[in-house]
């Protein structure tokens, strides 16, 4: 379970920092590819355009934590807290050795 919190703890606070580069790296290659794909510009610039565009998303960034992970075999589930919506679920996954999460939070 340690791995699978460090890699949502590390998503999140990578949000925070606005350091897109580590965000995306924390997330599946599918994500990236399904995030670029729909946004048409690279995982980092996507991220950090989906959360400056929204009024007040930096407060809401701040609030933001994970509160519970529950791994069960190589995928895992991270509730993460604090946000405009209260808290959301992300699924992990096991991609070689590293957890990452499948989809962008407001993704």
């Amino acid at each position: 379970m340690e791995g699978a919190r460090e890699a949502a703890e590390g998503y999140v606070q990578a949000l925070k920092d606005g350091d897109g580069e580590t965000a995306c790296e924390l997330l599946t290659r599918g994500a990236v590819d399904e995030l670029e794909d729909r946004t048409r510009t690279d995982c980092a610039d996507s991220l950090g355009a989906l959360f400056g565009a929204v009024e007040g998303a930096s407060e809401d960034l701040e609030r933001l934590e994970v509160t519970d992970v529950n791994v069960a075999g190589r995928v895992a589930t991270a509730t993460i807290s604090g946000g405009p919506g209260g808290k959301v679920t992300k699924e992990l996954a096991k991609e070689g050795e590293e957890w990452r999460l499948t989809s962008p939070i407001g993704g």
